[in-house]
Order: structure tokens, then sequence, then C-alpha cells
């Protein structure tokens, strides 16, 4: 019995330090997610530290109130835009109006100048009729 006791004790040992191996590379693979998060994290951070840098300067170079100008100007060129466009359909129809007025200007101006025609040659025939 004193022979299957050493074995047994070798073979207990044996399966915990397979316990214990197949921990560690549970755990290696652990650390290796862990430092793969760490330099995306890293990363994420030189990016807010560059967003943060891009920030400054453009606030060097423009500040909100910089912006709120901007956005009032923008807003009365809208406004303006829209006016225009207006502008736009009110001269069309002028000239709609306008091109109506000299077509009637032109029947108007025949219709005299038939009339004054045949007014002045019915005078004539009566004129010659008199004398």
């Amino acid at each position: 019995m004193e022979a299957k006791n050493p074995d047994r004790v070798l073979d207990l040992i044996l399966g915990q330090l397979e316990k214990l191996n197949l921990n560690q590379e549970k755990l290696s693979q652990e650390i290796q997610k862990t430092n793969l998060e760490l330099a995306k994290i890293g990363n994420l951070q030189g990016s807010v530290e560059d967003f943060g840098d891009w920030k400054a300067s453009i606030e060097k170079v423009l500040n909100a109130e910089d912006l709120k100008e901007i956005k009032k100007f923008f807003a009365q060129h809208q406004s303006i835009d829209a006016e225009v466009e207006d502008l736009y359909v009110i001269t069309k129809e002028i000239r709609e109006i306008t091109e109506d007025y000299k077509k009637f200007k032109i029947k108007v101006m025949t219709i005299v100048s038939v009339l004054s025609f045949i007014f002045g040659t019915a005078l004539t025939i009566v004129a010659k009729f008199l004398h």
C-alpha cells in the first residue's frame, strides 16, 4: 500500500500542477485582453487630448460670440434670400402684366388706326358728294 500512496500523491500533485497551468494560461489571456483594452483607452485618451488641443486652437481663432454673430448673419441672409425669391416672382408677374399691356396697346392702336382710316375715308367720300 505504501507504493500506491506515493503514486497517488504524485498524481494529485500532477493534477494540481495541470490546473495551475490552465489557470495561468487563462490569466495570461485575460492579461492580454486587459492590455489591449488599456491600449484602446490610451488611444482614446490621446484622441481626447488632440480634440482638446483642436478646440483650444479654434477658440483662439473663433469664440462663442463670433459664432453667434455668424449665425445671426446667416439667418439674416436666409431671410434676404427669401425676399429675393419673392422679388423674382413679383418681377415675373410684372413682366406678364407688361406684356399683356403691350398687346392691348397694339390692339387699341390698330383699332384706332383702322377707325381713323375708315372715318377719314368716309369724310372724304362725304366731302366729294357735298361739293
